[in-house]
């Protein structure tokens, strides 16, 4: 026991002062973290580590703010760190403002932090998401369940699944008009390469560097629905081009794709005459299994049809 003691003793004070140290402007290449108060408990086996206000911040503008942050490790595997949110999290959008994520339960596990990309799962239930005054809206104001995990693959390979599911989207937004009162649901699970070059002092960077080396994304699935609506996509490349557009193509299956398209074009997305367009290409290939969609040349593509810019990712 007085081995263990020792032990538990020596990484305690290891851990506190790298927290000390973490806080300091110059620490992480730009990134900041900071909180109002550090506690360590756990003693003999486990690393019980309460922060209050911690918050992590990089530079491009975007954070994450936890008011009560609980973490723990064991003595042994201090490498390995899970974490819960009970009083949720405030995520700071780059030029959208503060979201503020409450719910049932917001967890999140993290293990070789070396690695490209590091193993990572976030979890929450019963999700709710509101923004205050002035703050950009969010297009989904719940979710029953959402997940995130990272893992590192062989080859310099990293994958990635995003899921959501039973969200709820406000009215006002398009992805609301289009659910029509109907549940969201999202998936993207994917592979991409080049995992190692992923670095830089914020995401803009990091994605830029990625980019360089000729990263790509294979996307195993990608699916969206809304109420009726659907789109999947089953199969495709994607990456991004040197003026930070969306590159690649995918094929993709859709159900309501008109509506979807008028929809859009009520918002503004799109231009009257190319939602009707696109929704005659929709209807006129009824029944085929998929639809081309292609991000090419700074442009959005279904079939022959443009329907505008692609998305700019930096």
């Amino acid at each position: 026991m007085a081995v263990v003691a020792t032990d538990w003793k020596m990484t305690r004070s290891a851990i506190l002062a790298r927290l000390n140290a973490a806080r300091r402007p110059d620490a992480h290449r730009g990134w900041t973290v900071s909180y109002d108060a550090a506690r360590l408990n756990g003693f003999p086996f486990r690393l019980d580590l309460d922060l209050t206000n911690a918050r992590l911040s990089e530079p491009s503008g975007w954070a994450v703010l936890a008011p009560s942050l609980k973490t723990e490790a064991y003595l042994f595997a201090p490498a390995h760190w899970v974490a819960v949110a009970p009083d949720g999290v405030v995520v700071t959008r780059r030029d959208a403002g503060p979201l503020i994520v409450k719910g049932k339960a917001l967890r999140a596990s993290l293990s070789g932090a070396g690695g490209h990309p590091p193993r990572l799962s976030v979890e929450g239930l019963n999700l709710t998401f509101a923004t205050p005054p002035g703050a950009r809206p969010f297009a989904l104001t719940s979710a029953k369940a959402f997940h995130l995990h990272t893992r590192a693959g062989p080859n310099d390979q990293g994958a990635i699944y995003l899921g959501v599911e039973g969200g709820g989207a406000g009215a006002p937004g398009t992805l609301g008009l289009i659910a029509a009162g109907g549940p969201v649901t999202f998936t993207l699970d994917g592979v991409f390469s080049h995992a190692g070059a992923m670095t830089g002092a914020d995401w803009p960077s990091r994605l830029k560097a990625w980019t360089r080396a000729g990263g790509s994304l294979s996307v195993k699935r990608l699916e969206l629905t809304a109420g009726k609506a659907a789109i999947v996509a089953k199969a495709g490349d994607l990456g991004i081009g040197p003026d930070g557009r969306l590159t690649g193509d995918l094929s993709v299956g859709a159900a309501q794709t008109p509506r979807i398209l008028g929809v859009m074009a009520a918002r503004g997305a799109l231009s009257p005459e190319v939602a009707r367009a696109g929704g005659a290409i929709a209807l006129a290939r009824t029944g085929s299994a998929t639809l081309p969609l292609d991000f090419e040349a700074g442009r959005v593509t279904l079939g022959p049809v443009a329907l505008g810019p692609s998305p700019r990712l930096f």
